[in-house]
């Protein structure tokens, strides 16, 4: 009996671990042109490692907020060998749209998507959400005159000027530094690998040991 507790209670810690490891580590929403190369991705899961159980939400959080706008369960879906998953417009079937929400990473999730789990659109959920658990989330806000609904889910990007980014990806896999991506320019975008943080150009290096120089003259 103490051995069976013993084992119990170490999967528990190391299921507990691993989803403490989970991130929403790069988004794209929006695109030049009709959208083709939308995505999300998730990343610090193991090598191989399986995704059953789990469901990745869409929920508004300005345009009748609270509303899960999609739902795509992951049962029979993994983790690539280097621990990304990504979630893209061919794989899900789903259109991701360019407005203020908050990507959800849920277990036990019992809803569906067009569930409205704010009615009175008041920023707090009607009732107990239809999951056991939020794994990961972030929430993409834009700068117009609407209001932002915050359902607490902790990390909010955005915005970009008067609009959502379009692309944001953290600095570091599974950091805690975002930073927002190009609307036109895909040269950025990592799905499926490791982030890359675009490096300074050979003409601004020089500038800025251009103005050193200056200064160290003064």
């Amino acid at each position: 009996m103490t051995r069976r507790l013993i084992a119990t209670l170490v999967i528990a810690m190391l299921a507990s671990l691993t989803h403490a490891q989970i991130c929403v580590n790069e988004f794209r929403i929006s695109e030049p042109g009709t959208d083709t190369m939308n995505f999300v991705e998730l990343a610090g899961g193991m090598a191989g490692g399986a995704l059953d159980g789990h469901t990745l939400l869409s929920i508004s959080t300005e345009f009748n907020p609270g509303e899960i706008t999609f739902a795509i369960p992951l049962d029979g879906e993994s983790f690539n060998a280097d621990g990304f998953y990504v979630s893209d417009q061919t794989t899900s079937g789903v259109d991701y749209f360019g407005s203020p929400q908050a990507f959800v990473l849920v277990a036990g999730f019992t809803g569906m998507g067009g569930d409205d789990l704010d009615m009175d659109d008041d920023g707090v959920f009607d009732a107990a959400a239809p999951w056991s658990s939020v794994v990961a989330a972030v929430s993409l806000v834009d700068g117009d005159d609407n209001a932002d609904v915050d359902y607490g889910f902790g990390v909010i990007v955005g915005p970009d000027g008067d609009f959502t980014p379009a692309h944001g990806f953290l600095t570091e896999d599974c950091g805690s530094t975002w930073e927002i991506g190009d609307f036109g320019d895909f040269s950025g975008d990592t799905p499926g690998a490791t982030n890359v943080v675009p490096e300074p150009s050979a003409f601004a290096l020089l500038l800025v040991g251009l103005v050193g120089i200056i200064r160290r003259r003064r």
